[in-house]
């Protein structure tokens, strides 16, 4: 994608002094990699547009805690009046220290895919998927091109510096930042025919035959991980 084709509401060196001065203020929070990176890229209080944390669990959630019913760790949530409108965007978090744990990254794949593809069998016309283990994160756009076609594509993969030394890394990473922004804006919206693409969701008895019952971490997988 162009840099040329996206509309700033601010020139593109303020914006990335913008991201850069967030990720100075985090940095100084050694627990805190994400929250900030994250928050300025997509919350937009002139469009009601915030990133959310939602995986607190409460006693309902507990008592219905299959798969399909948990809730995201992330939403990125557009409002109404004060109200939920839609949500765009789901994440999941993960510590580093499941990096090579390829049976958990798969399955909370699976698990983000799935709230993209009910948002965007009832409402959108696309929706942005997140993956993150330890400082690592990665995009996805769930879209349905044909039908009772969906797809799930990596947009990019970004990793967020650990120290004040490692920040100047991320000027190398506004392309792909440019480029998440874009289809967030344009495709991750109401789709023109809301409804007429419903498909159903594949049960949880089902999805778990996709899953061998042993764990192998020298399995091969094309989600594993390397340390830089």
């Amino acid at each position: 994608l162009s840099l040329k084709e996206h509309t700033w509401k601010l020139s593109l060196e303020d914006n990335l002094h913008l991201a850069l001065a967030s990720m100075s203020v985090l940095l100084l929070s050694p627990n805190r990699f994400l929250d900030p990176f994250l928050s300025a890229l997509f919350d937009d209080p002139d469009n009601g547009i915030y990133l959310r944390w939602t995986n607190e669990t409460t006693l309902k959630s507990k008592a219905k805690s299959d798969l399909s019913r948990n809730r995201p760790d992330i939403c990125i949530t557009k409002l109404c009046g004060g109200k939920r409108d839609v949500s765009r965007g789901y994440g999941e978090v993960k510590p580093a220290t499941q990096t090579q744990n390829h049976y958990l990254i798969c399955k909370y794949l699976y698990k983000i895919a799935e709230f993209c593809k009910n948002s965007v069998n009832t409402q959108l016309g696309g929706s942005l998927g997140i993956q993150t283990i330890g400082r690592d994160i990665k995009f996805y756009l769930m879209s349905l091109p044909a039908n009772n076609v969906h797809v799930l594509l990596q947009l990019a993969e970004i990793k967020v510096p650990d120290s004040l030394q490692k920040l100047s890394q991320l000027v190398t990473e506004i392309a792909s930042v440019l480029k998440i922004l874009q289809v967030f804006d344009k495709v991750c919206s109401r789709a023109e025919c809301i409804g007429q693409q419903h498909l159903k969701t594949t049960a949880v008895p089902k999805l778990q035959q996709l899953f061998s019952q042993s764990q192998n971490r020298k399995r091969p997988c094309h989600l594993k991980r390397h340390h830089n």
